[in-house]
């Protein structure tokens, strides 16, 4: 027999879809060591979404280099809703690195400019707290080299 309709089911059934846009800062702890990213999350059913963005990378941590990246991804997700608000998500996906490293002259080195075009595989985690925060891991690899990004942000859930 079908349940009957409550203003809380609707509320756990729209919880349960995560639509969003979003923007947040981070690092890598290595070059880029400063990451910005927006995003934007697209659930399909209940429970699940992907999650379409781009990183932007900066400096390098060498004195006399500068460094940017693009890195526009897809990932797609689980996501457990809490009980109030937000949630936690996991999942994994894909993303092609363009980054650019400009060396200036100095006594040792020449100028120059260093490409370099990456396809990788990410894992990724987080929370979303209250439908605002968005705290995220990301743990990138080429297969070759490992990297991640810890990532603090605000998000809009519709």
């Amino acid at each position: 027999m079908p349940q009957p309709f409550t203003p809380e089911k609707e509320r756990d059934r729209v919880a349960a879809k995560l639509n969003s846009l979003g923007v947040s800062l981070g690092t890598t702890f290595s070059h880029p060591w400063f990451v910005g990213t927006i995003s934007g999350t697209l659930a399909p059913s209940r429970y699940s979404f992907f999650d379409i963005g781009v990183d932007f990378g900066f400096v390098s941590g060498h004195a006399n280099a500068d460094y940017y990246s693009f890195y526009p991804f897809a990932h797609y997700a689980i996501f457990v809703p809490y009980k109030d608000a937000g949630g936690w998500y996991t999942g994994a996906g894909v993303g092609f690195m363009l980054a650019t490293y400009q060396f200036h002259e100095t006594n040792q080195f020449s100028e120059g400019e260093i490409s370099e075009n990456t396809f990788a595989f990410d894992l990724c985690t987080g929370v979303i707290i209250k439908n605002v925060f968005n705290i995220s891991y990301t743990l990138r690899t080429d297969f070759k080299t490992v990297s991640n990004k810890i990532a603090v942000g605000f998000v809009r859930r519709f």
